[in-house]
């Protein structure tokens, strides 16, 4: 017998089918694997996906906060920005959309680096540094800093903090301690300074703080951030979620990294952040600055 036939399907002496049957039956079995193999390869990108968001570290091993590729930047912003009045920024800036006004005798001792489309205007200021655009650096450094912030939110309040559910100084002060390779984390609703107010964190060259605050955030009439022992980079107020505007103004100050990536910030009126901003908007105006931090304490 040379083959086994019944219909339009049959085997030869090999054993190999033949017939519409069969090619039907064959491209079945090819379609079943490739559906195996795509749900196969879609679980392991599901899988890759979920862990690295939940495998974000949102300190470095030295205690610095990790801002990702957006440490490049010393103030970064989803919209647009102003630096007006005779302010100052010292290092890099990166703008997603919308327009950069540069006026008023202002300076940018940096580069200037924007997502193709925004509106330049730096009429009566100076970039002192390259100005061009670079959509791929613009896109990473925004995401990072999303990360960074769900990252830092999530963590759990250090125990002896727990019963720190606000700041509200005026004229007063009050000191966050934490020690060598601690990372000390607070979750606020408000974060007020008023009227020569200090709000002190102190640790080590290795201790992280990070601010989680929920609401409010505003230094006004000379009140300060301050640090003792500690580097500016290893320091996170990390303004969560939409809301009212982040305010620094009448001559108030702050290390770190001010991380607002849904709302508006104002420096104004000789007012400084040695740091990072990173916001929705960002206005520098009235002879304030933003200013990169060094390493050392």
């Amino acid at each position: 017998m040379n083959s086994v036939e019944t219909g339009d399907f049959w085997l030869d002496r090999s054993g190999t089918p033949h017939g519409s049957s069969a090619i039907a039956m064959g491209l079945m079995g090819i379609c079943r694997r490739s559906v195996s193999v795509w749900v196969a390869v879609i679980g392991l990108c599901v899988a890759a996906g979920a862990s690295g968001a939940s495998q974000y570290q949102d300190t470095l091993p030295d205690g610095q906060i990790n801002t990702g590729s957006a440490s490049v930047f010393t103030v970064l912003t989803s919209s647009s920005d102003w630096i007006r009045g005779g302010s100052v920024l010292q290092g890099d800036i990166g703008i997603d959309q919308g327009k950069f006004t540069l006026s008023g005798g202002s300076d940018v001792f940096g580069d200037l680096v924007d997502h193709t489309g925004v509106l330049l205007r730096t009429s009566s200021g100076r970039v002192h540094g390259a100005v061009y655009s670079d959509d791929p650096t613009i896109d990473s450094a925004l995401m990072d800093a999303q990360m960074l912030s769900d990252a830092a939110f999530a963590e759990p309040v250090t125990p002896r903090y727990t019963t720190l559910t606000s700041v509200n100084l005026d004229h007063s002060s009050l000191t966050i301690t934490g020690g060598a390779n601690e990372k000390v984390v607070l979750r606020l609703t408000d974060f007020v300074l008023t009227n020569n107010s200090i709000f002190t964190l102190s640790g080590t060259a290795t201790t992280s703080f990070i601010i989680n605050v929920a609401e409010t955030f505003s230094l006004r009439s000379n009140s300060h951030i301050s640090l003792e022992n500690v580097p500016a980079s290893n320091v996170l107020f990390n303004i969560h979620g939409t809301g009212s505007t982040v305010w620094l103004k009448g001559g108030s100050s702050m290390p770190g990294t001010l991380l607002a990536l849904n709302r508006k910030v104002r420096i104004k009126g000789g007012s400084q952040v040695v740091g990072t901003v990173i916001a929705n908007q960002v206005k520098i105006t009235k002879h304030s600055s933003v200013l990169t931090p060094t390493r050392n304490p």
